[in-house]
C-alpha cells in the first residue's frame, strides 16, 4: 500500500516568476512546519484538536524548538478568530501570545491570511461543537473596507516597522493570502482580493513579502495562468505577489 503524506513546500521563486523581487536577495528553499495554533473556536479546525490555552501554546512551541524547526506557517491573520462578529473589537490576545512565544524561541512565523468569518463571506455558519467545518470562501466585496482595515491593523501590530508594533525579536513580514483555492475559487475573484491584499500589506510594510494561496494542484497550472491573465490583477505592481507556495503529495 502506498502511503501519501501531504506536505507544504514553500517554493521561493524570487527572481524567477517574481518581477518585484530585488535581484540582490538570495534565492533558497526554507523548510518548516504547518501549525494551527491560530485556530481556536471559529476556524476550519476546531474542538479538542485545537490548542487554545497559553500553556498549550507554550508546550507546542517548546516541542517545535526542541526539534530545531525555525519556520512555521500559521493561520495567523485569522479574521474568523480575531473578529468573529461583525463590528466587534479585534481579539488579538491569543495571537500576541503565539507571536511572542514563537519569536522568543527563534521560530519565524509565515502568516496565513485565512480563514475569513462567515459574516464576511456569506457562508452558513456551522454549530460551534462541530470539530471540522469548511471555510474556503473569500469575503464578499461589500466588506472590502472592513477587510482592508483588518489587514492593515494586523500587519501594523506584528511587522515591527511601526512605533505601535508589538516588540518581537522576529517580526512577521511574510504573508500568504488564503489557502488552496485553485479549483475552489474563480481566478478573477481571487485576483481582485489578492491585489487588494497586496496593496494593504505593502502600504503598511513595503518590505513585506506576499504569497499567493498555496496551490493544491500546481501541476495543472490552469489556475495560476488564469490568475496572471486576469484583468483584476493588472496594474503598476503586477503580479501583486512575491512568492508562489505549492502543496504536493509525496509518496
Amino acid at each position: 500500500m502506498r502511503v501519501f503524506q501531504k506536505v507544504s513546500i514553500l517554493v521561493w521563486l524570487l527572481g524567477m516568476l517574481i518581477s518585484t523581487a530585488a535581484a540582490s536577495e538570495p534565492v533558497g528553499v526554507r523548510f518548516g512546519i504547518d501549525s494551527f495554533l491560530g485556530n481556536l473556536y471559529h476556524s476550519e479546525i476546531r474542538g479538542p484538536v485545537c490548542k487554545t490555552t497559553p500553556q498549550d501554546r507554550t508546550n507546542y512551541l517548546d516541542a517545535v524548538q526542541a526539534l530545531g524547526i525555525t519556520t512555521m506557517r500559521e493561520t495567523f491573520m485569522n479574521w474568523a478568530e480575531i473578529q468573529p462578529k461583525r463590528g466587534d473589537a479585534y481579539q488579538f490576545s491569543a495571537f500576541d501570545d503565539i507571536a511572542k512565544k514563537a519569536s522568543d524561541r527563534g521560530i519565524q512565523i509565515i502568516g496565513l491570511a485565512y480563514p475569513f468569518p462567515c459574516w464576511a463571506t456569506g457562508a452558513k455558519a456551522t454549530p460551534p461543537d462541530q470539530q471540522s467545518t469548511r471555510m474556503k470562501n473569500l469575503p464578499l466585496r461589500r466588506y472590502k473596507t472592513e477587510f482592508d482595515h483588518f489587514v492593515r491593523a494586523t500587519v501594523t501590530r506584528y511587522c515591527g516597522q511601526k512605533p505601535e508594533s508589538l516588540p518581537l525579536k522576529l517580526p512577521i513580514r511574510e504573508w500568504i493570502f488564503s489557502n488552496e483555492l485553485d479549483g475552489r475559487a474563480a481566478p478573477d475573484e481571487y485576483a481582485f482580493w489578492l491585489k487588494n491584499f497586496y496593496e494593504q500589506v505593502k502600504a503598511v510594510d513595503p518590505g513585506a513579502k506576499v504569497a499567493i494561496c498555496g496551490l493544491g494542484a500546481p501541476e495543472k497550472g490552469k489556475f495560476l495562468r488564469q490568475l496572471l491573465e486576469s484583468p483584476n490583477l493588472q496594474g503598476p505592481a503586477y503580479p501583486y505577489f512575491d512568492v508562489v507556495p505549492c502543496h504536493t503529495a509525496l509518496s
